[in-house]
């Protein structure tokens, strides 16, 4: 009569992950290690996530191509120095003709007309499977070395799947957490508002969704309707980082 063969064991000891080592309180604090890059300064490392979030079309995308060209050109984003990086903008939703345009409005209002730094990849309509297209975006920002890599909006990339629920957020920011472990860049993803009066609520608690959202992100940054017309009150929720004063923009 054959022996019965425990493939529980087989199977465990073929999942084993590699893990790092456990560090020792003494060594870790012994261990001289180099913070990493600030991209935004007081606002942003390499190698950590972020989500800008405001209601609906109040500018984020204007305010993420903002962003993505002051880190190109290395000049400040709305009050705060940045790094002088590569950056790579994935467009999801905005046709292609139209991010062209209000690339070349900020690009004259910054009079900033050297983009070599700054990539744009437009891929409107193409978000069905975000697993599969994280191995593209993992791919190609290792090649280019991406310092930052934006994703606008991050709706687009949860088709078939519904943002209140956590475990399909947390699917979600596993994978965007995936690139940020492999790129080394920093990653920032637009988000938008649940309906209501957010400025009654807590700014983390402001956006739509699953609180996931909030609790994964290193840096949030929120805008929210000011009282005064066409300006917003800009806050921040930063894990690695000193606070920041809340201030207002027009």
């Amino acid at each position: 009569m054959p022996q019965s063969v425990n493939t529980a064991s087989f199977s465990s000891q073929a999942n084993v992950l590699h893990l790092p080592e456990i560090d020792q309180a003494s060594s870790l604090l012994a261990d001289r290690m180099a913070k990493p890059a600030e991209i935004i300064e007081g606002v942003l490392h390499a190698g950590t996530k972020a989500v800008l979030a405001s209601g609906s079309k109040v500018g984020k995308t204007w305010i993420l191509l903002d962003l993505a060209i002051a880190v190109a050109t290395g000049t400040p984003f709305l009050k705060f120095k940045t790094e002088k990086k590569k950056v790579l903008l994935i467009n999801f939703e905005i046709r292609r003709e139209f991010i062209a345009d209000r690339l070349k409005i900020i690009q004259h209002r910054k009079n900033q007309p050297d983009l070599t730094n700054l990539d744009i990849w437009n891929l409107r309509g193409q978000t069905a499977d975000f697993e599969t297209l994280t191995e593209s975006i993992i791919q190609r920002a290792t090649k280019e070395n991406y310092a930052l890599i934006i994703l606008d909006p991050i709706y687009k990339a949860m088709v078939g799947k519904s943002e209140n629920v956590s475990s399909s957020v947390g699917v979600l920011c596993n994978q965007i957490e995936q690139i940020v472990e492999a790129t080394g860049a920093a990653v920032i993803f637009a988000h938008h508002y649940a309906k209501g009066n957010a400025s009654k609520k807590n700014q983390i608690d402001r956006m739509s969704g699953s609180g996931v959202f909030a609790r994964d992100a290193d840096t949030i940054i929120t805008l929210t309707e000011h009282q005064q017309k066409s300006c917003y009150s800009v806050e921040m929720t930063l894990r690695n980082l000193a606070p920041q004063l809340p201030f207002v923009v027009e």
